[in-house]
């Protein structure tokens, strides 16, 4: 390269304002190597090759992480290749909350500990049991990235010797023009429970800042690495949106429909040299509003990968069905199935900002969640539910939507729980509202858990009930039970309604659960 290049690249990075962006857009790929991973002894590849090699025209990209990089990679990012034109073959060395220290002592004793997952033309496949010398043969990779365990992320110290180590031994497995970048992670949400989060004094911001200081003293000691992929900085600009502090599913992954869509946004722009915005591609879950503020959130992010830029045009969403023509449908909790379109997901068990709910059409309504009061935890549901619909009357809950939900975790022989309440605003006190409203724990005893649940407005409705567990699902039981509805809720004065939940001490557990919730007005 040339000597302007590298001043360049270090007076940006001391000046504290480098662009995600490369000087060029990433060059074409070798020929696509044909070994499968797994099938080389170690150390008989010859990477690092200076012969040079045709172009297939497609771009190989492999990130060395963990589940950070699994949100970042694995579900979008070859979609938005792909709508502009550009082939690509993403990979991930994924091993959960792998630490730069593991990485490499994983490179020195090439064992097979890693899940090389690999997708082709849209196609995701898995290999387990694979060394990082084995991922690295596999493709003439012209992109590698690394990145710290999201705890230790804010951590200086934990990345030296262990980055460095990790780079040499990268740039001997791979070929001489490979692109080295380090992918800046995310700090957890404000009411996250991670074990690590009281490093940062559980402050989001304090988290924050410590990820940037930390990768720019990365980026700053290692002149082989050419960027940075700011998805931390994205997903921090993104909560300064409408979606306030709503991307992480769990209090620390992201949300899989507009939380992991920003990231892959900015790894988009970050490794295309291409405005993200420009690309018209994005998932059926989510709606043109939603990504719209998704590419916003990322191309500011490559502009000022290390400051957080408040995106005011989207504070707020533009309201498109002030008058609720279409039905409104939550759904809550933050398991990994995305929800469907039609839905709004409510991931987090807690909110600082309202949460805009669209309509089934996709379009925003005037409704949102101002409050979100007494829930401890947002349950991701236990993993082995069925991949089939709960189909009640006209619905039919697909997994994503039933499998879910916000909890009030009781003791059981402790007494009632709550209630943990749902504050819903926007609503016209001069009309009445219907609520449908499910709660479903599979896996769970029938009578183990009985749930309580009340509507209040201008009044109070009767208690309804719904004992949740499901203990198996073959679509053939009778479910009609797991859904209660109320009729004609008229608002309190302030166009409010609450939705209380009580967890019933039964002997057995003392838990409040709502899974969705279908707000409809009243003909």
């Amino acid at each position: 390269m040339k000597m302007n290049y590298f001043l360049t690249i270090f007076l940006a990075l001391v000046l504290g304002t480098q662009s995600c962006k490369p000087e060029t857009a990433p060059a074409t790929t070798p020929e696509e190597q044909t070994d499968e991973p797994g099938t080389d002894e170690p150390g008989t590849d010859e990477p690092g090759t200076d012969e040079p090699q045709p172009s297939d025209g497609i771009l190989r990209i492999l990130a060395i992480g963990n589940s950070f990089s699994q949100d970042a990679v694995e579900q979008y990012l070859w979609n938005l290749f792909d709508a502009a034109g550009q082939k690509v073959i993403i990979g991930n060395m994924y091993i959960g909350g792998c630490t730069l220290e593991t990485h490499y002592k994983n490179s020195v004793s090439d064992e097979g500990k890693y899940y090389y997952r690999k997708v082709v033309d849209g196609t995701k496949t898995e290999t387990a049991n694979t060394s990082l010398s084995q991922g690295l043969a596999d493709e003439a990779w012209d992109i590698v990235t690394f990145q710290q365990a999201s705890g230790s992320s804010g951590v200086p110290s934990t990345y030296e010797p262990f980055l460095g180590d990790l780079i040499t031994y990268v740039k001997g497995k791979t070929k001489a023009d490979v692109k080295l970048y380090f992918h800046e992670t995310w700090a957890y949400a404000s009411t996250s429970d991670h074990a690590e989060f009281p490093k940062y004094d559980k402050n989001q911001i304090t988290m924050y800042n410590a990820i940037v200081d930390a990768v720019k003293t990365a980026m700053a000691a290692h002149s082989e690495l050419v960027g940075v992929i700011p998805s931390g900085t994205a997903i921090q600009n993104g909560r300064t949106t409408w979606l306030g502090d709503s991307f992480n599913r769990d209090g620390y992954h992201l949300e899989v429909t507009y939380g992991r869509f920003t990231a892959a946004c900015t790894w988009y722009e970050t490794l295309s040299g291409k405005d993200v915005r420009e690309n018209a591609w994005h998932h059926d879950n989510i709606n043109d509003n939603l990504a719209a503020a998704a590419k916003a959130a990322a191309h500011a992010a490559c502009l000022k990968p290390y400051e957080i830029t408040e995106l005011t045009e989207y504070k707020t969403p533009p309201v498109e069905d002030p008058n609720l023509e279409k039905p409104v449908q939550v759904d809550f909790g933050g398991g990994s199935t995305a929800t469907p379109e039609d839905w709004t997901r409510v991931a987090s068990y807690a909110i600082t900002a309202p949460v805009y709910l669209n309509n089934t059409e996709g379009k925003i309504s005037g409704l949102s969640i101002t409050a979100l009061e007494g829930f401890t935890e947002s349950f991701n549901g236990v993993g082995s539910e069925p991949d089939l619909p709960i189909n009640i009357g006209s619905y039919s809950f697909v997994k994503g939507v039933w499998s879910d939900g916000l909890l009030l975790k009781g003791t059981k022989e402790k007494g009632d729980v709550g209630p943990a309440k749902v504050v819903i605003s926007g609503f016209d006190s001069s009309l009445t509202y219907d609520f449908d409203l499910l709660a479903v724990r599979f896996n769970g005893s029938a009578t183990a858990r009985e749930c309580e649940y009340t509507i209040a407005g201008a009044s109070r409705t009767d208690t309804k009930n719904i004992f949740p567990g499901l203990k198996t699902y073959t679509g053939e039981e009778e479910v009609s039970g797991y859904l209660v509805n109320f009729e004609a809720v008229a608002p309190a004065s302030d166009g409010t309604i609450t939705v209380e939940i009580v967890g019933k001490d039964t002997g057995a557990a003392a838990d409040a659960l709502i899974s969705a919730l279908v707000i409809k007005k009243h003909q």
